[in-house]
């Protein structure tokens, strides 16, 4: 479904299908959504859809493998995403919408790839929670990566391979990070809610 962002005006049917679907990117022309959508017999698959004329979605990635969290670069030709076509879940870069050219990002599992605002850095999570980064040299005819390396540990208490669902996200200069994680002392906090000028305190 696609609602103004202003909030008015009425939802719109963008693609409908029986299966499980979740939105992961999008172009920054703004011609294509990424999402993932999963079908009972198979994994998960990536798709894009065109954003103008007749909407046909285009098919990415759909192979045995389960594939997830397709992202596009900021110039719209490569498409990062995950896959665990070597046993664990390893970060990919891609030609979009392909075929072309196909890279091996992480060295040791990774998940949530997440390109920088400029292009130049791609990140993403390994298996023990860290926020790594990789420097990307983008040319007409091809793309180069740098050697993996770790930001800082997130306090994130558990990965799972989802749909799109991400705990991380960055700033604009890829300086700061904003990291959704679950602590100690929220598994134990009651929740507050205001009800015009009265407060209800519930505990866990």
């Amino acid at each position: 479904m696609k609602l103004d962002a202003s909030g008015s005006g009425n939802e719109r049917l963008l693609f409908g299908s029986p299966f499980p679907k979740m939105p992961s990117g999008w172009s920054q022309d703004g011609r294509y959504l990424i999402f993932g959508m999963t079908h009972p017999q198979k994994s998960g698959d990536i798709w894009a859809l065109p954003l103008s004329g007749a909407r046909e979605p285009i098919e990415v990635l759909a192979t045995p493998n389960d594939e997830r969290y397709g992202v596009l670069s900021p110039d719209g030709r490569w498409l990062a995403y995950i896959s665990n076509e070597s046993a664990v879940y390893q970060v990919y870069v891609q030609a979009f919408p392909g075929p072309g050219i196909k890279r091996q990002i992480s060295t040791d599992g990774g998940t949530e790839p997440y390109w920088s605002r400029d292009g130049r850095e791609l990140f993403y999570l390994t298996p023990e929670h860290a926020l790594t980064t990789v420097d990307v040299r983008n040319t007409p005819a091809s793309i180069d990566f740098g050697v993996p390396r770790p930001l800082f540990t997130t306090p994130i208490k558990s990965l799972e391979a989802q749909a799109g669902a991400r705990h991380y996200a960055a700033s604009g200069d890829g300086k700061r990070f904003l990291v959704s994680a679950a602590t100690s002392e929220a598994e134990t906090a009651g929740i507050r809610i205001t009800l015009n000028a009265g407060v209800l305190l519930a505990g866990k």
